[in-house]
This record gives structure tokens, C-alpha cells and sequence, in this order.
């Protein structure tokens, strides 16, 4: 029998944070066709200990260092042909940590956390038997001079504007234009990211998130946090940064008292408007695999991003919550997008704040403009599943890079 193929991600978000991100599905559904997986985290270090918002994260890090097993169920109803296997993780400290603070901000330490890193990374990745492997997918360019060392082909998953994010240092996008161009495969979620990526000789291929269909579709049983919630209740599932539009969500509270705002994610700080409205409700510390069960239990999904100063980043998002609330069945309350106009999802599309109240008093009426059924099989047509599978095919194409 043949040895089953291998590729590497890379990723600043854990494999099993509470919210799931787009790398850590790949990994799954890679893993679900029956390839090894290796899936390295950002490192933490012991610097992060004290950083107010970082020193939770790098307490359970450093619990985490050394390789872990994290399995992987055959759960996805809709595509049969997917294997139970299992995603291995890497978790290292370093001494040399790349951030937006004096002394740590440069070319320097991106160029070589790695190999002050314990346990040592390549050594990590040649001991767990991945020195074969077809690719390291990255999702960040602060793992590229660590992915060129391993040796095997990079593909680069472009999902965001690093550009707009304050806490991206300029020596990040200085590398991030050395990944464009010298990247054996860039993807990009967004249509708009294109353009920004440039000219390339080398191959690029438009990946877009994707959903997840739950073969435990039976009625879950709802969430304590809902109980005493009165119906209707829309919900948002997913980051609370400056991009969400807090304001309209709380003049839309404001102008329909009789309908529930859930908003369910991670926050550092509960917004002002947010904490004083009585039928505005927000929810963290839920774990991944609860949402579900709130999106069961709710009538309409929101996507209500701020445009304005945000708008590079936002048109950039391929939403990653509206494959989770199609596969959940639920109707789509979202503000206008050229990404969601170019998906031709079975979404209702605002602009403004009257527009957004007068169709979400549509869609509570039965009038979404889709069917439940119609929302589903979207959903099924982008699954993770159908992503990993053209990854796939794109990562069997690339040829192994030449050593110096």
C-alpha cells in the first residue's frame, strides 16, 4: 500500500480554537481525503505571559508544546467518500517572537524565530515524518522564512487585508510581498484580494471559504444562554472588531424592541451601545462546537459589516459565518458586498439602516427570497470537503522547489 501523501499548514490561529477558522477546516478535510497533516500553531513565547489580552492564550500554549493528535471524525453527510483520520499539531515556545513592540518588530526575528524555537521546529517536522511533504500552506507571511527552510513547496492562503490591520508590522508586509511573488501557489478567499496579490508568474487559484454540513442535523437542544430569550432572535457569529458595525446593530435594537440581537463571538471589551440595550445580548467564551446549537435556535443570520474607513477590508472578506448559517438552513441578513454579490449566495443585501430594518422585518415574515432546502445545498456545494479537494488537486501540480 502507498504511504499516504502529506502537506504541512501553517497557521497563526490554533487548529482547536473555540472559533474555528478557515486553515483549521482545510486541515480537517485534508485529513478527511486521506492525506497526514501536520498543523503548526503560532508559537507563543515567554513574553506573551505578560501581556494583559495574550497571557491566557499563552498559558494554555505552553501546556500545548511538543506534538499533539487531534482526531478527526467522518461527520460530513455530504460527502460520503470522507475518512476519519487524525490532524497533528506542533506547538512551540520561541525566545524571538515577532511583534509590534521595539527590539522585536524587524526582519530579524522574522527571519529566525524558528530556529531559536523548543522543540526545534525542523527537527519537529522531520521526526513526525513530514520531510516528504507536498506543501506548507501558510495563512501568514511570518511563517514563510520557516516554510522555505523546510524545503517543500509554499502555498501562500491570502484571506485578509494585512495592510489595514494595526497590529501587522511593516517588516510583515514587506514579506508579504516577497510571498506574492515568490510563493510556488498563492490562494485568495476574496475576489477584490486578487488585485492587491499583483502580477505573477507562478500559479494563483481563488479558494473561498466553506461550509460545514453536520450529520447530527436532528433538533439540538437549545443553548441555557437562549432560555430566557424570546423569539424572533437574529444572530452574528464571529469577531467583534472595529469592522463589525456596532452602531446599526444598536439603532436596529433600538427601532425593533421586539425582536433579539445575539451577538456571539470573542470580545475583549463589550462595546458601550452593545452593553446598554436591553435585547441586545452578547455571548463568548462558546466553544466552536456549540454553535451549531445557537444557530438552531435563532431566526435570521447577520452579517452586518461597517463600511467607510473599513471598506478595503471588509469588501476583501469571503465571510466564513455565512457557510455556517446557510448549512444551518438560516435566512442571510447581510450588508451589501461586492464578495457576496459575485457568490450568488441566497442572501438578502442592505444598505443602511432603514433598508437593513425594513428587510429583516421581510425575512421575519417568510420573505427571505430562498428555501431552507435552497440555503443547505449552497452550503453543500462550497463544503470544506469540495475546497480541500481543489487545494488538493492545485497542491499535486506545484513542483518541489530547488535547494540552494
Amino acid at each position: 500500500m502507498a504511504a499516504p501523501k502529506q502537506i504541512i499548514f501553517a497557521s497563526a490561529h490554533r487548529y482547536d480554537s473555540a472559533i474555528r477558522l478557515g486553515m483549521s477546516y482545510l486541515a480537517e478535510a485534508m485529513a478527511q481525503r486521506g492525506w497526514r497533516v501536520l498543523y503548526i500553531a503560532q508559537p507563543t513565547s515567554p513574553f506573551h505571559l505578560f501581556h494583559p489580552r495574550a497571557a491566557a492564550t499563552a498559558r494554555s500554549k505552553l501546556g500545548e508544546i511538543g506534538v499533539q493528535d487531534y482526531p478527526v471524525e467522518a461527520a460530513d453527510e455530504s460527502e460520503p467518500g470522507a475518512l476519519p483520520g487524525r490532524v497533528e499539531g506542533l506547538q512551540s515556545l520561541t525566545l524571538l517572537p515577532h511583534v509590534a513592540k521595539p527590539g522585536f518588530s524587524g526582519e530579524f526575528s522574522l527571519n529566525h524565530w524558528f530556529k531559536v524555537a523548543w522543540p526545534p521546529v525542523k527537527d519537529s517536522v522531520a521526526n513526525a515524518g513530514f520531510s516528504a511533504a507536498s506543501a506548507v500552506v501558510i495563512d501568514s507571511p511570518f511563517f514563510y522564512p520557516m516554510a522555505r527552510a523546510l524545503g517543500p513547496p509554499v502555498a501562500y492562503r491570502y484571506a485578509d487585508r494585512l495592510d489595514r490591520m494595526a497590529s501587522v508590522t511593516p517588516a510583515m508586509l514587506t514579506m508579504q510581498a516577497r510571498v506574492f511573488t515568490e510563493a510556488e501557489l498563492v490562494v485568495y478567499t476574496a475576489h477584490s484580494l486578487a488585485d492587491h496579490i499583483g502580477q505573477r508568474s507562478r500559479p494563483s487559484l481563488y479558494l473561498p471559504n466553506g461550509g460545514r454540513m453536520h450529520a447530527d442535523r436532528g433538533p439540538r437542544l437549545q443553548p441555557l444562554a437562549l432560555q430566557h430569550v424570546k423569539r424572533p432572535r437574529v444572530i452574528y457569529v464571529g469577531a467583534m472588531e472595529a469592522w463589525l458595525d456596532w452602531p446599526l446593530l444598536s439603532r436596529a435594537a433600538a427601532l425593533c424592541p421586539d425582536v433579539e440581537f445575539i451577538a456571539l463571538g470573542r470580545t475583549a471589551d463589550t462595546p458601550r451601545e452593545m452593553a446598554s440595550a436591553a435585547n441586545l445580548h452578547v455571548i463568548d467564551r462558546v466553544h466552536n462546537s456549540s454553535v451549531p446549537a445557537f444557530l438552531d435556535h435563532c431566526d435570521v443570520g447577520l452579517i452586518p459589516f461597517r463600511h467607510g474607513e473599513h471598506k478595503a477590508l471588509v469588501h476583501a472578506i469571503n465571510p466564513l459565518k455565512l457557510y455556517e448559517y446557510m448549512a444551518a438552513g438560516l435566512p442571510v441578513l447581510a450588508s451589501r458586498s461586492p464578495e457576496l454579490s459575485r457568490l450568488g449566495a441566497p442572501v438578502v443585501q442592505y444598505d443602511g439602516l432603514d433598508d437593513f430594518i425594513v428587510k429583516l422585518r421581510q425575512i421575519l415574515a417568510g420573505d427571505s427570497g430562498s428555501t431552507v432546502e435552497a440555503r443547505r445545498q449552497f452550503a453543500a456545494e462550497a463544503s470544506w470537503w469540495k475546497r480541500a479537494e481543489m487545494l488538493e488537486t492545485a497542491v499535486m501540480a506545484l513542483e518541489r522547489p530547488a535547494q540552494p
